[in-house]
């Protein structure tokens, strides 16, 4: 039988102090997505006297305090968070509120105006140290940011131009929902390695599917056309696509595409694994099934919440878009 394991380590900012907690928490609830800009993690720790001591009387942890989250089974260890203490309960247990590098972008503000500017400008003018990656070559016209935070600056782009922004480690990504590649794929057994009656899974026909859609095409200026298509019965699921550069009749083109893929027949929801297999959010999850083979298929990971406590080592992973290579 495997063993439950978990580090957690907090550093001091200022002097480097170390205070490290081996299997010792009372809970970790790790949550990541693309769809977030903070990816965030809450640490509880019991509240037993040796351990008020080792925070009050030798190390205080603080908001700005580092933290790493390791959780595994055995010797086998994997680093699931890196981040910051953003805010810490006093009560029992012990509460420790932590966000990743997108806390320190929260923490400065910026007043700028653009005539004109590409996507990458703008991204490095804001985080001149950051490590880039993937960025879509977009020209805005008029861009201006007002007295706001960084990670405020950044959550504009998301809202009005419909781009996803998310640290992966210390990399930003900024650009379009699953553009992101080489992150690997995961297999989910439904008979060996997924725990029976714990997903929130519902298999649907694409018939049985109602969604609509309202697709948008910016232009450099910031005007912008729309068109809508789909289901328009009141129990439908609305989907805003976003693009740049269409005409009206591309535009109502990759509209149509879109919806395809998104009227597929096959699983939604959430499934929840063990702590192993690791995954995160981009991955693709190919779910398998002998008892009923027609159900196999792969999936991307829209966002995963791991969950480590008295009850076990969870993985609970959301499901995106069927995968295929059109997506």
């Amino acid at each position: 039988m495997v063993r439950m394991k978990s580090i957690v380590t907090f550093t001091n900012p200022d002097g480097g102090q170390q205070l490290i907690f081996r299997n010792q928490v009372h809970e970790i609830l790790i949550e990541s997505s693309w769809k977030k800009l903070s990816q965030t993690a809450t640490v509880k720790l019991p509240r037993f006297q040796k351990l008020v001591d080792q925070l009050e009387k030798n190390y205080k942890i603080g908001v700005g305090h580092q933290v790493k989250i390791e959780l595994g089974y055995d010797d086998t260890m994997i680093t699931e968070f890196e981040g910051y203490v953003s805010s810490r309960g006093f009560n029992s247990p012990l509460e420790f509120m932590c966000e990743d590098e997108m806390w320190k972008l929260k923490q400065k503000t910026v007043t700028k105006y653009w005539p004109e500017a590409k996507l990458k400008d703008v991204l490095l003018y804001l985080i001149p140290d950051a490590q880039i990656d993937k960025v879509q070559d977009i020209t805005f016209t008029a861009f201006r940011l007002d007295r706001v935070t960084v990670a405020k600056a950044l959550e504009k782009l998301k809202d009005e131009y419909g781009l996803v922004v998310y640290y992966r480690g210390k990399k930003l990504f900024c650009g379009l929902a699953y553009t992101e590649t080489g992150l690997g794929e995961v297999q989910y057994h439904f008979q060996k390695n997924v725990p029976q009656n714990e997903s929130k899974l519902e298999y649907k026909e694409s018939s049985d599917v109602k969604i609509r859609v309202k697709a948008i095409s910016i232009y450099p200026n910031n005007k912008h056309i729309e068109h809508e298509l789909g289901d328009t019965t009141g129990d439908a699921s609305e989907t805003t696509l976003h693009f740049f550069n269409l005409t009206k009749d591309q535009l109502i083109k990759q509209a149509e595409e879109k919806i395809k893929l998104l009227k597929y027949t096959g699983w939604r929801g959430s499934l929840k694994a063990f702590g192993f297999p690791w995954t995160t959010h981009g991955m693709v999850a190919n779910l398998m099934n002998d008892k009923y083979p027609e159900r196999t298929g792969k999936y991307f990971i829209d966002g995963v919440r791991t969950t480590y406590n008295s009850s076990g080592f969870r993985r609970e992973n959301e499901l995106g878009l069927r995968f295929t290579t059109a997506a």
